[in-house]
């Protein structure tokens, strides 16, 4: 039901933007969701865009709670979204496919309805660039307490220490982790190889914590631990995913050390991961860096490929006033 209910949530938006960027993220998104994999959607547009977030979170309540009322059983794992009824028992596939498609009708139409109305703005472009503001706008203090990118059971942050000298200045992104770094168009997940959420580079970790590339703050922190969003001090900001499809977990195997709005010098913890279990459980270890806000940049160099430690130089950002002079 969730899977749908984004992919629905997306495809509204897609229907109603004005912005290419958008629309051409907000197509290859919906499908991609519609059939199973919910992240290009989640990150890419509605978490973004927040209400279709909501929306969406809203209409996977219902279909839930429908195939809760009508016990709809599942015989086997795998498979999700519009293919999902292959999973099914065959007596429960008709109320399967019932409840999905009320789902689908509940996020599709409450997104569209919202696009065409107070979102209207939102979708000719300006608010869906893959910006601090954006990010905060998903993970700030208008959100329910209960917002998806809090992290409820994250120890208490201590007292921050002041940010060194000149990091208003730094535009080096370092390495979150040990192990290795390829180009991102090597990443099997088309959405970061197609550089569609930015720019950047990709890990395979080898040991240790996953720590800050950036002195800077915290404005995404997933309750999984999964996936971090951070904005250095002079304005790099930077998506963290951790691993390939790894929100599957749950949360298993991750252990989060920061909360959203923290700030964070570079090398501090933001998680421990067993890797060993992760790659056990049969999930992709792979971590793309990217850039998320590039276009307010002057360009984005990758500083190393190959064997790299943490806290190594992975990419260099420029600030536009180099791309302009």
């Amino acid at each position: 039901m969730a899977n749908v209910a984004q992919g629905a949530a997306t495809l509204a938006v897609f229907l109603r933007a004005k912005d290419p960027k958008l629309k051409g993220i907000s197509g290859a998104s919906a499908a991609s969701a519609l059939f199973g994999i919910t992240e290009p959607a989640i990150f890419g547009v509605n978490l973004r865009l927040r209400w279709p977030f909501f929306l969406g979170i809203a209409a996977a309540g219902v279909g839930g709670a429908l195939v809760a009322l009508f016990n709809v059983r599942a015989i086997s794992l795998g498979a999700a979204g519009l293919v999902g009824f292959v999973s099914i028992r065959p007596q429960d596939i008709p109320m399967f496919w019932l409840s999905q498609g009320i789902t689908f009708a509940l996020a599709f139409v409450s997104v569209f309805v919202y696009a065409s109305t107070r979102g209207r703005a939102s979708l000719a472009g300006a608010a869906v660039e893959a910006s601090e503001a954006a990010q905060a706008a998903a993970a700030g203090p208008a959100a329910a307490p209960a917002s998806p990118v809090d992290v409820a059971d994250a120890p208490e942050a201590p007292t921050p220490a002041p940010l060194p000298e000149g990091a208003a200045e730094d535009y080096y992104v370092t390495s979150p982790v040990h192990g290795r770094a390829i180009a991102l168009a090597d990443v099997e997940d088309a959405t970061f190889a197609s550089g569609m959420l930015g720019p950047g580079v990709a890990l395979i970790p080898d040991h240790g914590p996953v720590v800050s590339p950036v002195d800077g703050t915290v404005i995404v922190a997933f309750p999984t631990g999964h996936a971090y969003a951070l904005r250095s001090a002079s304005g790099v900001e930077l998506l963290i995913h951790i691993g390939m499809d790894t929100v599957k977990l749950g949360g298993e195997h991750f252990t989060p050390r920061v909360k959203k709005g923290q700030q964070v010098r570079r090398g501090d913890v933001l998680a421990d991961v067993d890797w060993a279990a992760v790659a056990a459980a049969g999930y992709d270890l792979t971590t793309p860096v990217v850039v998320s806000n590039a276009k307010k940049l002057g360009g984005v160099e990758v500083e190393a490929l190959g064997a790299v430690s943490a806290e190594a130089p992975l990419l260099r950002a420029h600030p536009r006033e180099e791309a302009l002079a």
